[in-house]
């Protein structure tokens, strides 16, 4: 989400962030998220009412955060039962997990995951039904309140100047599309300095066998 919070931020207060900024190296990037094939996205897309509703009942403000016991049970299960895990992988985040290095898995899981809000998971949703990356959808009256027009506004990709801007993606990641990257490249017009599809998937960008794009593009950008 740290790139979705970055392009929300440029769009928003683009002079406060290109003074800061020598180059903004965005790795899967979600903006808009209309194709993303995650199938847990997608279920939340498809029934956001009740499980908002649910999750407000429940007091789920912080959704999956971290717990050092589940984190360790969880990693711990992983090693034991590799497989099950990784077809987990296939179904959340990486369509080809083939090319992720799963040696680590403990160290990995131990960290994951590091919780979220739950608006950030409806705020998502939202994007994948009106296919728009537009601001959070607090509903008509709210909406007025808060941004003067019924419906939530769009963020102004195209607005955005004086950062350099690299975009890396995966054509096997659930989350983020080769489509939506395709999208979001256009919405920035020539600003993009660099655009590379990779093989790997969401998660491959921090557990690839091969970190190539790591070691040799990411640094010469920065370089």
């Amino acid at each position: 989400m740290g790139t979705t919070q970055m392009f929300i931020g440029l769009s928003m207060i683009n002079d406060y962030y290109k003074e800061k900024l020598n180059v903004f190296v965005a790795l899967a990037p979600p903006t808009r998220i209309s194709n993303t094939k995650s199938v847990p996205l997608q279920m939340i897309a498809a029934h956001i009412e009740p499980m908002e509703l649910l999750v407000v009942k429940l007091g789920m403000w912080n959704m999956f955060g971290p717990d050092y016991a589940i984190n360790n049970a969880v990693a711990d299960f992983c090693d034991a039962q590799l497989d099950f895990c990784v077809a987990a992988l296939k179904v959340f985040t990486d369509g080809d997990p083939s090319v992720d290095n799963f040696d680590r898995v403990k160290t990995y899981l131990t960290h994951i995951p590091s919780g979220s809000g739950y608006k950030n998971q409806f705020h998502f949703a939202q994007i994948i039904n009106t296919a728009k990356f537009a601001r959070y959808d607090h509903g008509a009256v709210e909406n007025m309140k808060r941004y003067g027009s019924r419906t939530p506004p769009e963020y102004n990709l195209n607005g955005i100047n004086g950062v350099p801007i690299a975009l890396f993606g995966g054509d096997s990641d659930l989350l983020v599309s080769v489509t939506d990257v395709d999208w979001l490249a256009e919405q920035l017009g020539e600003k993009p300095i660099w655009y590379k599809q990779y093989p790997l998937g969401h998660m491959s960008f921090a557990i690839a066998k091969d970190m190539t794009w790591f070691t040799e593009d990411v640094l010469n950008l920065v370089n």
